[in-house]
């Protein structure tokens, strides 16, 4: 049985092959019997649209491209990407989009070729580097809307997403210190990251309204995987085996943490207490639940996905930028400071 056209509908319907075009495309100039009665052709029928004809008459492609760091040796280390990539991808199906997943190490040949060669309608970026990516440059010759997540200081041109990195941080170091703490470590990452440098100025900026100083012995460069957690926690154990709490850069790192201190005996929280940051879905279900800090990654990258729609129809302006709040999330692993 031949596949039906868009004749074969119009034929059908008693209408033009123009009107079913605007049933199918969703514009709103036919009246509502006749869209009824299309649809209901197009049913029987099961005529399905030709999505390369369509884009091609709309002068879009109707596909995304989400760009990430392929860090830490693998794809998806971290479980805070999977929210990511959910985001991006359950919102751009939600608007009739693909999403073209691309990996990026450094803006080398490769990447500023496919930029051009790889024709889409917008870009997520989820790069958080200051300064600005190296990409940036290339993504703005390429002419598409591009937003960018976690980072709002990249260039007035492009769209943004983020968070209040040191909210969450000020907030955690404070619920510490409101449970007696005062020998705080803090776990960090690659401080040349707008989010990690967020966290590090809340955790800064807590300890002084405190009247605490930070303590450079308590500030360790660690990672963001678990067992960077772990070696971080093995040299603050040399460096200040005093310490009462660890304020890790994320929760993996936290994990890692709480690791390397039940090998030294020490009890989570009884004797250490451990944060992390992200609320990654494993952080509920671990032992002791982590204390942590929400960011709402899905929610974050569906809005850059709007905004990028938004942008591409010219149902918005562009650029524009959105910031989320974040949750403290308390749970079992803070304790009040042992004596």
């Amino acid at each position: 049985m031949p596949t039906p056209t868009i004749k074969d509908v119009a034929r059908a319907s008693g209408v033009s092959y123009k009107t079913v075009s605007r049933v199918v495309n969703g514009e709103e100039d036919v009246s509502v019997a006749t869209r009824q009665r299309i649809q209901e052709v197009i049913a029987t029928l099961g005529y399905r649209p030709h999505h390369g004809a369509r884009s091609m008459r709309r002068g879009r492609t109707e596909t995304l491209r989400l760009m990430m760091h392929g860090r830490n040796g693998r794809f998806l280390a971290n479980p805070f990407q999977d929210d990511v990539v959910s985001g991006v991808v359950d919102t751009a199906a939600r608007h009739g989009y693909a999403v073209l997943l691309e990996l990026i190490e450094e803006a080398g040949d490769a990447t500023r070729h496919s930029l051009h060669d790889r024709r889409v309608d917008g870009t997520i970026l989820l790069d958080s580097h200051l300064p600005r990516p190296r990409l940036v440059p290339h993504l703005l010759q390429a002419g598409a809307p591009c937003v960018v997540v976690a980072n709002r200081e990249v260039d007035p041109a492009l769209g943004w997403v983020d968070a209040d990195f040191e909210d969450g941080a000020d907030r955690l170091v404070r619920h510490l210190i409101d449970l007696g703490h005062r020998r705080i470590a803090l776990l960090s990452d690659d401080t040349t990251l707008r989010s990690t440098q967020g966290r590090l100025v809340g955790y800064e900026r807590a300890l002084l309204e405190a009247g605490i100083q930070p303590d450079p012995d308590l500030f360790l460069m660690a990672g963001q995987l678990r067992e960077h957690g772990d070696a971080a926690t093995e040299e603050l154990l040399r460096r200040r085996s005093d310490v009462t709490a660890i304020f890790a850069i994320n929760d993996l790192t936290a994990f890692g943490a709480i690791d390397c201190l039940r090998r030294h005996g020490c009890r989570v929280p009884e004797d250490v207490s451990v944060t992390g940051y992200d609320d990654i879905y494993p952080a509920r279900y671990a032992s002791p639940p982590l204390t942590t800090v929400r960011l709402p990654w899905y929610e974050m990258s569906a809005a850059a996905v709007e905004l990028v729609i938004g942008a591409v129809e010219g149902k918005q302006s562009f650029p524009n930028g959105r910031e989320f709040p974040v949750e403290f999330v308390l749970r079992g692993s803070t304790a009040p400071a042992r004596r």
